[in-house]
């Protein structure tokens, strides 16, 4: 398959597994912009860098859920137009409403980037280290920076899952490629042994032609053979004394000529 057959009922599970997901992020947000409805001003502040992480975390999903759906409409489109317009419209009201959880999300306080926050976490935790080592020593400044380094770890362990997830779309993509190239070859290797076997019985049939016309050339001969043995009999039956004008060289002698030669004259 040169151009790669589009497997659709395939393509459409995928996107409404994404659909799904998409939707599930959307409901997700519904939830946490009602528990943060509920929480005071300060609770918000002081819980903004968690909020930020989670936003950040479950837009990608988002994202990562959006493109591989778009793909899938790109591929569907071009056998089933019909179906990718109804499967992009659905695509469209989600991605609607999760703009409109998503800006309900960030008026309460959370707007700021996720780098950001951490870049402010990060100075304010300098500086708390800074008062722990005039206060606490060593001890507590360890402690400070291996918070440091944990909320780090754990951005970059996000990072890393996101680059997972985009790496096993890509896996799949591929595998489809290939699993097609191999459809494609056995169906050309199909074509090629009926080629193969068309040609050879088309050789038979010639053969078997050519033999029966010479069978029916060979009876012919055979018929006008008999047809000749039986005439001359017939003929010589009817008429018993007709010589068929048999030259005197190859007549035999008769039994006077015999008598005469024997006797040492010539007939």
């Amino acid at each position: 398959m040169a151009s790669g057959k589009v497997n659709v009922s395939k393509q459409i599970d995928l996107m409404d597994s994404c659909l799904s997901d998409m939707r599930t992020i959307c409901d997700a947000f519904e939830s946490q912009v009602t528990r943060l409805e509920r929480m005071s001003a300060a609770e918000r502040r002081e819980n903004a860098i968690e909020h930020s992480n989670w936003r950040d975390a479950n837009q990608r999903r988002f994202n990562a859920q959006e493109t591989t759906m778009v793909k899938s409409l790109a591929k569907v489109e071009r056998v089933d137009p019909k179906t990718a317009a109804r499967y992009g419209t659905r695509k469209r009201e989600v991605k609607s409403k999760f703009n409109e959880v998503l800006a309900a999300f960030n008026s309460l306080g959370v707007s700021k980037d996720a780098s950001a926050a951490r870049s402010a976490a990060m100075f304010a935790g300098r500086t708390k280290q800074m008062d722990l080592d005039r206060s606490a020593g060593n001890d507590a400044h360890i402690s400070a920076t291996a918070a440091i380094l944990k909320e780090t770890h754990a951005d970059a362990e996000a990072g890393v899952k996101q680059l997972a997830e985009v790496h096993g779309v890509i896996q799949a993509a591929n595998a489809k490629v290939q699993e097609d190239n191999d459809e494609l070859k056995r169906v050309e290797l199909t074509l090629k042994e009926i080629d193969s076997e068309t040609e050879l019985a088309g050789k038979v049939v010639r053969n078997m032609l050519k033999r029966v016309y010479t069978d029916k050339i060979l009876l012919v001969f055979i018929a006008l053979v008999v047809l000749g043995v039986a005439g001359i009999i017939i003929y010589s039956s009817l008429v018993p004394d007709n010589d068929f004008n048999v030259p005197d060289v190859a007549k035999p002698p008769t039994p006077e000529c015999v008598q005469i030669m024997a006797n040492g004259g010539t007939c």
